[in-house]
């Protein structure tokens, strides 16, 4: 179970550097931050689709199954790396 919420939390943070990027490529300031962004991109654009899918699986499955309770998996983060899935697959 520790792996999992270690997985959950790691994924939010590559989510975060997701949201970063995303919001930083729409705006004026992609020039002004860019070694910033091009760190964060690595994180965001390549890891974090990826690593998000999994892991929602792994915890889905794990829920389903009753291998893990809802209250141990961060209920809110685990919610707000489905959001941001959705925005990804956009």
């Amino acid at each position: 179970m520790r792996w999992v919420r270690f997985l959950l939390k790691f994924t939010f943070i590559c989510n975060l550097c997701f949201l970063f990027c995303f919001i930083i490529q729409r705006t004026s300031y992609a020039d002004v931050l860019g070694g910033l962004v091009k760190s964060a991109a690595v994180l965001g654009f390549v890891v974090a689709p990826y690593l998000n899918i999994i892991v929602s699986l792994i915890v889905i499955v794990g829920l389903v199954a009753k291998k893990f309770r809802w209250r141990e998996v961060h209920p809110y983060i685990f919610i707000l790396n489905l959001l941001i899935l959705l925005l990804q697959f956009y």
